[in-house]
C-alpha cells in the first residue's frame, strides 16, 4: 500500500521510456524521488535518463519481457508499480493491410503488455508491494480512427485486458488511462507522410479528432496522480483541453504553440 500518497521511494518500471509520454513519465518520476527502471527496444536511447536504470526490452520477445522485470525487480528488491506506455501505430486501411501489418500492431500494443504484466503479477501482489499496473490507451480505443483500424482494435484489446486483469486479480490495481492527440511523440514516425496526410485530413474533418492536443508532460501528470490515489479507477482520460483543430495544419499550430 502507499503511504502518505507519496512517491518517493516507490519502485516503478515504465516500459517504453525511449521518446514521448513513456519517456517524461520516466523523468518525472525520477524526479518526485521514485526508483525507476526504464525499459525500451531502443535501449540507446535511454542511456540519459539520469536516476533511471535502463533495460534493453523488446516487447515481442518473452524472455526479454521476463528478463527486464527480473531485473527490474532485483534491483529494487521488489516492484510496485508498472507503467506500459509501449506503443507502435501504422496506416493499415481493412481492404489493403496485411496480416503482418495487424501482427506488428498487436504484438507491441497488447501481447508486449500481457507479457510484462505476466512477469511481473508475482512482484506486484507480493505483501509490501503497491501492486499498480497502469496501461496507456487511446481515444481511439472509443472511436476507431480511418485507417488506423489495426492501431484502434489493439488499443480497444488492451483496453479490455485491463479490465480482465482487475477482475482475474483484484490484488492488482490497473488502471487504463486514455490518451487523446498528444503532440512530442515518436507514435507517426511510421507513417507515409502522403498517406497520413490523406488520412488525417479525414479525421478532422469527420469529426474524429475530439480533443485539442496536449503535451506528454500532460498525460505523465496524470499517471502519476494515479500512483499516489489511494483507490484509482479502473479506467480514466489524459485527454487535452484547449479547442479541437479544424485541420491537420492547424493541429500542427496548436502543437507548437504547446511545446515547451
Amino acid at each position: 500500500m502507499l503511504r502518505g500518497n507519496e512517491l518517493g521511494g516507490l519502485r516503478v518500471l515504465v516500459v517504453g521510456a525511449s521518446s514521448g509520454i513513456g519517456r517524461e513519465i520516466a523523468l518525472q518520476l525520477v524526479g518526485r524521488g521514485a526508483r525507476v527502471a526504464v525499459a525500451a527496444r531502443r535501449a540507446d536511447r535511454l542511456a540519459d535518463l539520469v536516476g533511471a536504470t535502463p533495460i534493453a526490452c523488446d516487447v515481442r520477445d518473452p524472455l526479454q519481457c521476463e528478463r527486464a522485470v527480473a531485473r527490474a525487480a532485483a534491483d529494487f528488491g521488489g516492484l510496485d508499480a508498472v507503467v506500459y506506455a509501449a506503443a507502435v501505430s501504422r496506416i493499415t486501411p481493412v481492404d489493403t493491410a496485411d496480416i503482418d501489418e495487424w501482427k506488428a500492431v498487436f504484438e507491441t500494443n497488447v501481447f508486449g503488455a500481457a507479457l510484462i504484466t505476466k512477469f511481473a503479477i508475482p512482484y506486484l501482489t507480493a505483501e509490501g508491494s503497491a501492486g499498480r499496473a497502469v496501461f496507456l490507451s487511446s481515444d481511439s480505443s472509443d472511436v476507431a480512427f480511418p485507417g488506423l483500424s489495426a492501431y484502434s482494435a489493439s488499443k480497444a484489446a488492451l483496453g479490455r485486458f485491463c479490465q480482465g486483469l482487475s477482475d482475474e486479480l483484484p490484488a492488482v490495481s490497473a488502471t487504463e488511462v486514455v490518451v487523446g492527440p498528444t503532440a512530442g511523440t515518436d507514435i507517426a514516425d511510421g507513417f507515409d507522410p502522403v498517406l497520413f496526410g490523406v488520412w488525417a485530413t479525414r479525421w478532422f474533418e469527420e469529426g474524429f479528432v475530439r480533443h485539442g492536443l496536449q503535451q506528454p508532460a500532460d498525460v505523465a501528470r496524470v499517471v502519476l496522480t494515479l500512483l499516489e490515489e489511494a483507490s484509482p479507477p479502473r479506467r480514466t482520460f489524459a485527454v487535452g483541453v484547449s479547442a479541437v483543430a479544424a485541420s491537420l495544419e492547424e493541429g500542427r499550430l496548436q502543437a507548437e504553440a504547446k511545446a515547451p
